[in-house]
């Protein structure tokens, strides 16, 4: 009998005196037991007034406990009596009054009767009914277990001695279960957690009953359940024990235990069953009972199950991860919607931790000969890493950095892969912490392993019976590694510190760490021709463009080699169906070789001819590709990028390319093919091939990605044709408008003019009503402006101004027939001409001009003093004197008559209605006016509509723009209010500011603003920086005055918090929290920590992104470090490729060339004039006025608003 068995454990002593009807026949107690149940059933109240002693409620508690001891065939005699004992125990109106007078001693017999339900019995018919019978059996235990959780519920009405007493109860049934081999192992999940809930609801400090608990652990441990429910408990325990000693933004504010191995079939229950648990207890006791449940099955390292073990360390492996990371993710946000006043925490200091478990941790990493415990060991080794590797505590205890280094060095070179394995993914990050002093001495180590996973000259590793995603994971790891050891080289080289080897040998630390250079040179090399999954091949891509830059001033030629290792992948496998690689790779290669234009000056000293290698090679792909793309075995979106990367290059070294008659011919044939891309692949949809209709109306705000238009020859869509175009109209316009000009200006590089119509019109009347200016369309793809400049010296012009995809660009010119102007290197210098402007000529009169042949008749005559004059009639002689003199002089030339042929006079050219005359005569000179165009060159009308149109054309700018905010982070500041209040940073973060861009005066600033004031509100510079392609504001905080009146500062918030990209400069003791400033926008942080303590100039890198699905983008990448001389150009095209993903994710943003043509195609459609051939060229002749009604628009657009 089950209580034989717990009196035999010690636990409680069986009475003898009980058990009467035990040598009764079975029939006989059926009839007996039944009896008494279902009178008690159906008539509690008339039977528990019958029962007026303790020994009647003793007579009957002795039948209806022996219920509990028949076979389950009577189930429901089982279950009437268990509802007897409910109404008992819960129900204070239907107790018998000697039952409620002394409730302790009944309740725990009552516990006692039930313990006998628990023990195994055999079926007393077939299999069928055998089965049946022990789902009741399950089932009705289970009503017992739900009995002792309500119990446990009511603890206030049981003295101490009867909760030790049903904690014996249980745990005798428990071990009975587990060990005895007596009960039902289905309920050893539902055991377990009614035992540890029950114990924890006691409240009990009792040793004794603690030691039982703790003696009985350590039996039942070689069982799976207990270990998992072992692990739930303390797990649930350790989050409130957080919560209590960190504060509200951390842990759970009860006590939930998420319980294992609970389901409908064993725990048919919903009390039972439920897997989840929430205990509100004493803050002290949750301490106490943490510290005791950590210690129930005694040290794991003496399980001796290799399975049971894995599970023990899986669960202490959850517990020093929550210490260690506490404080990492807080819910900023929620608690601040909640008010709830908190501090975010400092995590713990890993010697805490590893004073607790770092025994049972070092103990299982060390541990020998015990191959069949390995994966035990290996999440071991993660947690230690994970415990080593983290920013910020007190410096961790040199006893604990030598075993772990040591722990390192051996499991390193493990031969089982599983360990390896887990060093690797727990401590790619080992060498950004400065916490770990003397980490250096892995390197070897490190590299080594790297090398054989990588480089794919050992199998061990990549061949382990892990899936392949794993494998995935791990190879990347070893990239983070390298990655993090590219900058090391030629950081620690300088300082000639030596360094005793193994055999007392003295090396200069320079050479050990050049071998490391080469051996990380060597590492990627071969990653990059043996790797084969694209996103890590992407890290392997990003991570040698890290490399060239922080090289490029020390080896420009493994730059090079480098580059046609890149270009080798690209001519193999680009002419190909993609099958070796996914687009994304060659992407990625194009985005990195369009990342190293910028030290094209550096690499055309290693190898001139470069610019032209690589232009070569790309020019030479797109026709392939596009091949492809008419097989639909590639991707448009790739041959977008390859003209772009190619443009980029064709930009930064024109001169080798276009001397070239091969290359820039290669060039050229590529455009071709994205400009007649429709000839060469057709139109999805069955549309037929050609010209798109000049008049195509674009949407504006339109995805680039578009919706893809099923065909039966093709899948690619409209919009990835007429993206490919784009591309090619881009690269092409660049080429004719940019090469060898960009850039014309500094500050904000300018590609565009910013004169405009109202600047250079020179009557008060607007530009749609002057006669100085008239607009024209040709091709529906260049707007022409022209405005007469009669008032120019040297005879009248016309400023032009010409506005196309690429940007809006101004011309001056004027009519040479006479002398041919000096060159300019004889002119004299003189201020740089930016056009006529009539608000500068108002209330200014220009100087006259000296003119010898007037001046000839100038006659000089002293003047007389007024008193000399005595009488009027004096002055008419004196007058009439002076003109007879001056008759005289000029007698001669009355007399003579001239009949000499004279050249003719010049006329002028304003005379009449037409004020245009310099632009008829400049647009016929050029031929524009020709009969054979007027199809093609069209005037526009021109209102104020058209003017509107024109201006929301100059506010589209023709470059990329960027904001990308820039967040300095001192010591101890958590809030974001803190964050947007430092008005100026520490030394370091304000040269790594310059260095992202140059500065510019906002208030004269002609280039993109990001949304920055010119008054001054938000400062008066920022940095900024731009290419041909590109324009990147950066918002600084520290640069922007603060507002006293505003301690939240919302003036920065609103610029930094609608960024897509932040960049974090923190100087915190440790991690920065994504989500410290509150925003929806800040899809990526790329956060910067300077590695001050011992490895000054270097700063660790963490790239942070919003959502798990982000694409790669680089170049650089988690987990690095690089040196302060190339972080700014580094960190900047990261931040701009981040910028781009994430508007690429964004509906309705179209590339700024794209929606320029668009705007241009949809003025072409409103505002172009439809005349016939004599009204076309009347309106050359006339006013404005009269070219306008002339010039009537086509009647289906007389009604467009």
């Amino acid at each position: 009998m089950l209580l034989g068995w717990i009196d035999e454990l010690g636990l409680i002593q069986s009475d003898p005196t009980k058990n009467i009807l035990k040598t009764f026949p079975l029939d006989v107690k059926r009839v007996v037991i039944s009896s008494i149940v279902d009178y008690f059933n159906n008539q509690n109240n008339t039977a528990k007034n019958g029962l007026s002693t303790t020994a009647h409620v003793e007579w009957v508690m002795e039948v209806v406990g022996h219920a509990f001891q028949l076979p389950i065939a009577d189930h429901q005699t089982i279950d009437r009596a268990i509802n007897v004992y409910n109404k008992w125990l819960f129900e204070e109106n239907q107790r018998p009054i000697p039952l409620q007078e002394n409730l302790q001693y009944f309740v725990q017999q009552i516990f006692n009767h039930f313990s006998l339900l628990f023990e195994e019995r055999g079926p007393e018919s077939g299999a069928t009914g055998g089965q049946e019978e022990r789902k009741h059996h399950i089932h009705l235990c289970n009503r017992v277990l739900d009995i002792f959780l309500q119990m446990g519920l009511k603890g206030d009405m049981l003295e101490e001695v009867t909760w030790n007493h049903i904690l014996k109860i249980i745990l005798g049934i428990t071990d009975s279960t587990l060990r005895g081999k007596r009960g039902l192992p289905e309920l050893s999940y539902g055991l377990l957690k009614v035992l540890f809930e029950l114990w924890l609801c006691s409240l009990s400090d009792d040793k004794v009953m603690w030691r039982h608990l703790q003696e009985h652990g350590i039996l039942w441990s070689k069982n799976n359940a207990t270990i998992n429910q072992w692990n739930s408990v303390c797990i649930g325990l350790t989050s409130r024990v957080i919560n209590l000693l960190y504060g509200p933004s951390e842990g759970t504010s009860v006590v939930r235990i998420q319980w294992e191995g609970l389901n409908a079939k064993n725990n048919p229950n919903p009390n039972v069953g439920n897997s989840t648990t929430e205990l509100d207890l004493p803050d002290e006791y949750v301490y106490y009972a943490w510290n005791q449940f950590l210690h129930i099955i005694g040290n794991p390292n003496k399980l001796v199950d290799p399975e049971i073990h894995l599970k023990a360390f899986q669960g202490i492996e959850v517990i020093t991860h929550s210490l260690a990371y506490v404080g990492t993710d807080p819910p900023i946000k929620q608690l601040k919607e909640q008010k709830v006043d908190f501090r975010i925490p400092y995590a713990p200091d890993a010697n805490s931790i590893l004073d607790i478990f770092g025994p049972w941790y070092f103990e299982a990493v060390f541990r020998e000969n015990a191959s069949n415990f390995n994966q035990g060991r290996a999440v071991a080794y993660s947690a230690l890493c994970k415990i080593f590797c983290r920013k910020g505590g007190s410096p961790i205890h040199t006893r604990y950095l030598s075993l772990f280094y040591k722990a390192l060095c051996q499991g390193l070179e493990d031969e089982d892969p599983i360990v390896v394995i887990a060093i690797l993914l727990g401590s790619k990050k080992i060498f950004c912490y400065e916490e770990l002093v003397g980490s250096h001495i892995l390197i070897r180590y490190y590299t080594k392993v790297c090398d054989k996973i990588l480089g794919g000259t050992g199998n061990s590793v990549k061949d382990s019976s892990q899936n392949s995603k794993y494998n995935i994971e791990v190879r990347q790891a070893c990239i983070t590694i390298i990655g993090s050891l590219i900058c090391f080289p030629n950081h620690f080289s300088s300082p000639n510190i030596q360094k005793t080897t193994s055999d007392q040998e003295i090396i200069n630390q320079s050479t050990v760490y050049q071998e490391l250079k080469f051996q990380i040179q060597t590492i990627l090399q071969k990653a990059l021709k043996s790797e084969r999954n694209p996103k890590n091949l992407q890290y392997v891509i990003w991570a040698i463009v890290v490399l060239i830059y922080e090289e490029i001033d020390h080896n420009a030629e493994i730059a090079i080699v480098f580059i046609r290792n890149m270009l080798d992948i690209v001519k193999t496998y680009a002419p190909k169906p993609l099958k070796e690689y996914p687009p994304e790779v060659f992407i990625a290669i194009y985005e990195a070789l369009s990342s190293l234009t910028n030290l094209y000056p550096k690499l055309a000293e290693a190898e001139p001819m470069i610019s032209r290698e690589i232009v070569f090679q790309l020019s030479t792909i797109i026709p392939m590709q596009v091949a492809l793309l008419k097989q639909n075995q590639t991707s448009a979106k790739l041959i977008e990028e390859t003209f772009y990367s190619m443009a980029d290059w064709v930009m930064c070294g024109p001169s080798v390319i276009i001397s070239n008659k091969e290359s820039i011919t290669k060039v050229i044939f590529a455009i071709d093919q994205g400009l007649n891309i429709v000839k060469h692949v057709g139109v999805p949809g069955g549309v037929s091939a050609g010209v798109e209709s000049p008049t195509a109306t674009v949407n504006p705000r339109a995805s680039t990605t578009g919706q893809a238009i099923t065909s039966s020859s093709t899948s690619f869509s409209k919009d990835d044709i007429e993206n490919i175009k784009i591309s090619a109209e881009f690269v092409v316009s660049h080429l004719m408008n940019h090469v060898s000009h960009f850039p014309i200006t500094n500050n904000n590089a300018a590609l565009t003019a910013t004169l405009s119509e109202e600047s250079q019109c020179l009557d008060d009347l607007e530009p749609e009503n002057s006669n100085y200016v008239r607009f024209y369309i040709y091709d529906n793809q260049f707007i022409i402006s022209l405005i007469e400049q009669p008032n120019e010296k040297g005879g009248p012009g016309v400023t032009m101004i010409m506005r196309d995809l690429t940007g809006k660009y101004s011309w001056d010119s004027r009519v040479l027939y006479g002398e041919v102007p000096k060159p300019y290197s004889e002119l004299e210098e003189r201020g740089c001409y930016t056009g006529s402007n009539i608000e500068n000529l108002l209330g200014k009169t220009q100087e006259a001009e000296t003119n010898s042949t007037l001046m000839q008749y100038s006659i000089e005559r002293p003047l007389k003093d007024r008193d000399t004059v005595s009488l009027f009639s004096d002055l008419i002689e004196e007058e009439e004197d002076n003109e007879n003199l001056f008759l005289q002089t000029i007698d001669n030339e009355y007399t003579v008559l001239d009949v000499s042929c004279r050249e003719p006079n010049l006329r002028y050219k304003y005379g009449g209605d037409c004020k245009a005359s310099m632009s008829r005569l400049l647009l016929s000179t050029m031929g524009l006016v020709h009969i054979a165009l007027t199809s093609r060159f069209v005037p526009l009308q021109s209102n104020s509509k058209l003017l509107r149109s024109l201006r929301n054309l100059d506010g589209t700018q023709p470059r990329e723009t960027h904001k990308v905010g820039v967040v300095y982070v001192k010591e101890g500041q958590d809030d974001q209010q803190d964050l947007f209040l430092n008005a100026e940073g520490s030394e370091q973060y304000t040269s790594f500011v310059k260095s992202l861009g140059w500065n510019v005066p906002l208030q004269e600033h002609l280039g993109f603003m990001g949304g920055l004031d010119k008054n001054g509100s938000t400062g008066t510079n920022a940095p900024y920086y731009a290419d041909y392609r590109t324009e990147l504001m950066f918002h600084v905080p520290t640069m922007m005055p603060n507002n006293s009146k505003d301690p939240q500062q919302i003036h920065k918030k609103r610029h930094v918090g609608n960024d897509h990209v932040n960049i974090i400069w923190s100087e915190h003791t440790r991690d920065y929290y994504r989500n410290t400033i509150i925003s929806q926008f800040n899809f990526v942080h790329i956060v910067l920590y300077p590695l001050n303590r011992n490895h000054k100039g270097l700063l660790r890198v963490d790239v942070m992104v919003k959502e798990r699905t982000y694409p790669v983008f680089g170049p650089v990448l988690d987990g690095m470090i690089l040196s302060e001389k190339v972080a700014g150009a580094l960190i900047r095209m990261t931040a701009l490729n981040g910028s781009r993903i994430s508007r690429s994710k964004s509906t309705g943003i179209m590339r700024p060339y794209l929606q320029r043509k668009s705007l241009i195609a949809e003025l072409a459609q409103r505002y172009k004039a439809t005349v016939e051939t004599d009204k076309y060229y009347c309106s050359l002749f006339v006013s404005k006025e009269t070219s306008n009604v002339i010039l009537d628009p086509p009647s289906q657009k007389k009604n467009i608003k």
